[in-house]
Parts: C-alpha cells; sequence; structure tokens
C-alpha cells in the first residue's frame, strides 16, 4: 500500500493571539533564527503575533508584526513582560530559549491578572544536570517543548514524571543547499568555524588544534566566520598572532558585533569548506548541524549534548572531551581534547589527499539525515501535543 502524504492545512487563526519572548528575529543565529521560522508561520497562519526580542534593535523592519525591545539581564524585564501579557491579553505564550532566561516566569505568570490559556516553552539545554529548582518554573507552562532528546533526557531525571515533547530544529534547504562542483579556494583544505565568539563555544579550541594540525602544512586554511572579538568572548585576532596562524587564517570581513551573514553567503561559505568545526563546551541543538548536513559539509563537534543523536555514528565526526568544568548556573561544560581534535583534523586531510571517499561517506549519510528536518516540520510539530513525530536512533 501506498504512504499516504501528509498535508498541512492553514487554519484560520485571525481570532488568536501569540505572544513570542525569544532572541530578536533580525539576528542571523541560533534562537533569531528558531523566532523568525516560528513568527513568520504563525503570522502566515492568520495568528496576530506580537514579539518580544531580547536585544532587538529599534531600526524600522519588515517583520509584519509588531516587535518590542527588551534587555535580558534588566531587572525591569519581568515588569515589562508581564504589562505585554496583560495588555495584549494573548492565547498563547510562547517562551523559546535557556531556562534560566525564564527564571522569573515562576513568580511572574502566577501573579497575572491574565493568564494566557496556552503557555508554551521551547527549551534548549546544552549541559547537565538539570537543576531541580527549576521544574518549578516549567511547571507554569501547560506544554514543554525541547529541541534535542538530549535536554528531554536531563529533564526527566530530575523529575521523571514531567511530560516534555522534543521537536528538532529544521533547515531551510532552498538556502542551504550542496554547489556542484564545490568552489576551491587556492586547492588548499579548508576548516571553517561558524558560530558566535563567545566562551561557550570555546573557539580558542579549534585554533589551538587547526595550529598543531597545520604546523607541517602550507596547504590548509582556517576560515572563521565569527566577530574578531566580543564582550563574551576572546581576542581571537590576537590569538592567531600568538600561535602564528595569520598566513592560514581569515576572518569574514567587517564582521559588527551582533549581526551575521546572509544566507547566500553562509551558504557559500559551508560549500567553500572541506570541513566545519565546532569546539564548542555543549549545544542546545547546533544550527550548524543542519546546515553542514545539508551542504554535504564534513562536521566535527564536540562529543557532548547533542553530538550522539544527531551525529549518530557515521554522519560525522565526534571529537573525544579531555575534561569537564563546572560553567554558569553550574552547568557541566565539555572541554574538548586539543590532540585528538588535530587528529581528526589530519583524517580528514589525509581523506582529502587521496579523493575524499570517508567525507563523502559521511556527507550522504548527514544529507540523508536531514532531509525530512523541515521548519514547517518544526512549526507543526510545535503546533501539536502528541507523540513525537521524529523517532530517535544511534545509526
Amino acid at each position: 500500500m501506498a504512504k499516504k502524504k501528509r498535508i498541512f492545512q492553514r487554519n484560520n487563526n485571525s481570532s488568536k493571539k501569540i505572544l513570542i519572548l525569544t532572541d530578536s528575529p533580525i539576528f542571523k543565529g541560533g534562537l533569531s533564527r528558531v523566532g523568525r521560522e516560528l513568527s513568520t508561520r504563525f503570522h502566515r497562519d492568520g495568528y496576530e503575533v506580537f514579539y518580544v526580542g531580547w536585544g532587538h534593535n529599534p531600526l524600522p523592519h519588515k517583520f509584519p508584526f509588531y516587535i518590542t525591545q527588551i534587555a535580558r539581564e534588566n531587572p525591569d524585564a519581568p515588569g515589562w513582560v508581564k504589562t505585554l501579557i496583560e495588555s495584549i491579553k494573548p492565547d498563547i505564550f510562547l517562551c523559546i530559549g535557556d531556562v534560566w532566561y525564564f527564571n522569573f516566569m515562576e513568580e511572574l505568570l502566577k501573579n497575572l491578572k491574565f493568564t494566557p490559556p496556552d503557555r508554551w516553552a521551547y527549551l534548549t539545554v546544552d549541559g547537565e544536570p538539570f537543576h531541580k529548582e527549576w521544574i518549578p518554573i516549567l511547571q507554569q507552562f501547560t506544554r514543554v517543548y525541547t529541541q534535542s532528546h538530549f535536554a528531554s533526557e536531563k529533564i526527566a531525571e530530575t523529575n521523571p514524571y514531567f511530560e516534555t515533547k522534543t521537536v528538532w530544529l529544521g533547515v531551510d534547504k532552498k538556502e542551504f543547499f550542496p554547489i556542484t562542483p564545490k568552489p576551491s579556494w587556492l586547492k588548499k583544505f579548508v576548516v571553517m568555524v561558524n558560530g558566535f565568539n563567545c566562551s561557550r563555544k570555546n573557539i580558542p579550541a579549534s585554533l589551538e588544534a587547526f595550529a598543531k594540525f597545520s604546523s607541517d602544512k602550507e596547504d590548509v586554511l582556517m576560515f572563521l566566520n565569527t566577530q574578531q572579538n566580543t564582550p563574551h568572548g576572546n581576542d581571537l585576532k590576537q590569538m592567531v598572532l600568538q600561535l602564528r596562524l595569520q598566513y592560514k587564517c581569515l576572518f569574514e570581513k567587517n564582521r559588527e558585533y551582533m549581526e551575521g551573514v546572509e544566507d547566500t553567503d553562509l551558504n557559500n561559505y559551508y560549500n567553500s569548506a572541506n570541513c566545519l568545526l565546532s569546539t564548542s563546551t555543549g549545544e542546545g541543538y547546533g544550527l550548524f548541524l543542519n546546515e553542514g548536513f545539508a551542504t554535504k559539509t564534513p562536521v566535527l563537534m564536540t562529543d557532548y549534548s547533542t553530538a550522539e543523536e544527531l551525529l549518530g555514528k557515521d554522519r560525522g565526526i565526534r571529537l573525544k572531551v579531555a575534561s569537564t568544568f563546572c560553567g554558569g548556573y553550574n552547568i557541566n561544560r565539555a572541554m574538548v581534547d586539543i590532540n585528538d581534535t588535530a587528529k581528526k583534523l589530519e583524517l580528514l586531510y589525509r581523506d582529502w589527499k587521496n579523493g575524499g571517499k570517508l567525507a563523502k561517506e559521511m556527507t550522504e549519510k548527514a544529507y540523508n539525515f536531514v532531509k525530512h528536518l523541515t521548519w514547517e516540520k518544526t512549526y507543526h510539530e510545535i503546533l501539536s501535543w502528541g507523540k513525537n513525530e521524529v523517532d530517535w536512533e544511534v545509526i
């Protein structure tokens, strides 16, 4: 019997209001993309959308809905959110991000004059443990979604009776796709680093591993699609000089603190790279994984948090963890093994020299894995509250 094709039907929800709280949709990465992809679909389907954007730039924008600015660490932020909820009276209140971003929600949601009937959290968890003090926050929400099975497992370890639903993130395959033949930068082996320059991404470890790997090579290049320096990260330009990598490293030109590149440029960057390297201390999902998979770019990632479920055994290369440390909010973070990372880069480099058989096998499996992960599917799984529609198996 032929398998029935699932059809997503748009509903007329013109009378429903949704208030979304997460990073501003004008930024390029992470939570901003999640908020942007979901909010535009809610608007498309007739919801009246209100968006509370952390760090939002109040300049004019092209989104067809109201966006208000909010500062995440400002002590007045809970009061602003309370005022917005009571004035807008949304049918759905959707919070997207780490649980500690919403540590004021327990008290706030208990003391509203108007309580939204649907209160949804869509959580990232990028380390362990999930502290028991956070469970009362989640109990104020009518639905708790997670962006990974890792997150659901950590919550279940703290409270096995608390129900969550895992909904993986999507990727726009019209924006991220393999270019054939792939561009080549001066016939060099290109290692790409893509992510915000912050302590969690641990980009210095990528530079240290690349320095070890490249010490005896002239046909290698590291491309850093990130900021050279930020208040929350490192002075990467200085580190490049210290490691004597100035002739082997490139930065994305004129990158501002909170800005990214357009998807067209990012797709070209992925396709120009021979591998995508992440030495992150932990990922709540890792959108770069979906993008790397969709462009058939080999991925190397610290073997922690979401690496097992997304990279599996052979969809990418998992980098050995040398140790862990206690980071912010008393969450364990993973420190990648620099020597192992250098060896894994050497493995891909030798494979590149010999025709790229290993890279092709990995990227084909990764491409097939991500083929069915779309933002439309993410959106409709958020709308539904039932059995997980993504079956997880490490294969």
